[in-house]
């Protein structure tokens, strides 16, 4: 999985308003514009929420799969050809520390991500 479709996978578990807030550190209002455009061109979907309608859950479409593949596909080629060099343990300790850093950055607000 990719960074951009882990993005969306992230927003299709939690609400618009926790990522807007607690990831990128603006208003829902400000994200609004980009996810217009990007629906507009046809690169993301957004449906209601089945059980609560105020949450937007955003899904690549076939079209935002294909660009992801282009803009990612290069560094998905070049962390394998890194990852081959350093060997299953390397991995895996680049792993780990980008989870922890990812920990620290947003351990304060993981509780109320589901909001």
């Amino acid at each position: 999985m990719c960074c951009f479709e882990i993005v969306v996978w992230v927003f299709d578990l939690i609400s618009l308003s926790a990522i807007a807030n607690l990831i990128l550190s603006i208003s829902k209002q400000s994200l609004n514009v980009p996810l217009r455009q990007l629906t507009q061109l046809g690169l993301i979907e957004s449906t209601p929420d089945t059980t609560d309608r105020r949450i937007k859950r955003l899904t690549l479409t076939q079209q935002g799969l294909c660009l992801e593949n282009q803009l990612s596909g290069d560094q998905r080629q070049r962390f394998a050809r890194v990852f081959e060099i350093v060997e299953p343990e390397g991995e895996a300790a680049w792993r780990k520390v980008m989870c922890l850093l990812a920990e620290d950055k947003f351990a304060s607000g993981l509780d109320s991500l589901a909001q």
